[in-house]
């Protein structure tokens, strides 16, 4: 059969989704992680936010994460599983999905449209979200904590384009 006769299969879509204030429900933290550390709860929301940008770029490890906010209340120390109630707590704020964004995510891996997750978001939480019951509508995630890049750096968009490329064979990664 010649080249101009065959049939070429149309390449499937693909959307890239964020996940905080795009697909997640969203709700504070806070209250949650005040309920385990107790103390100021406004020194704590600052303390939470202000570390976050190196936990979520995976420079600072849970443990030195929790514990920098634990010191903003005053806990000089925490447990192994103390970290993981905290981690926990913090994983339930972020992996509650906004039920239009479960119905969009389903509707759209039903259509055949292949979903990638892109995020700044901690080791933890790419662990936590690939178990989600939701995430199996995705076909693989970005996570900034593990890729030591944080958006909107360039490195982690070539992270993701270098992922697509091979998944696709389609999508080439841009040369600097």
């Amino acid at each position: 059969m010649s080249k101009r006769n065959r049939r070429r299969t149309p390449p499937k879509p693909t959307v890239v989704f964020d996940y905080g204030g795009v697909l997640s429900a969203g709700h504070d933290p806070v209250p949650d992680v005040h309920e385990l550390l107790g103390g100021d709860a406004s020194a704590l929301e600052v303390a939470l936010w202000r570390e976050r940008d190196a936990y979520d770029r995976g420079a600072t490890t849970q443990a030195e994460y929790w514990g920098a906010v634990a010191e903003s209340v005053g806990v000089q120390e925490l447990s192994e599983e103390e970290i993981a109630e905290l981690q926990k707590a913090d994983n339930r704020y972020f992996l509650k999905l906004d039920p239009r964004s479960r119905e969009l995510i389903h509707d759209l891996a039903r259509n055949g449209v292949r979903l990638v997750l892109l995020s700044n978001a901690s080791e933890a939480f790419g662990e936590a979200v690939r178990r989600a019951d939701w995430f199996e509508a995705f076909t693989f995630a970005v996570i900034s904590g593990e890729e030591r890049a944080v958006k909107p750096e360039p490195e982690i968009y070539e992270v993701l384009l270098e992922v697509l490329s091979h998944e696709t064979g389609e999508c080439p990664s841009p040369r600097r």
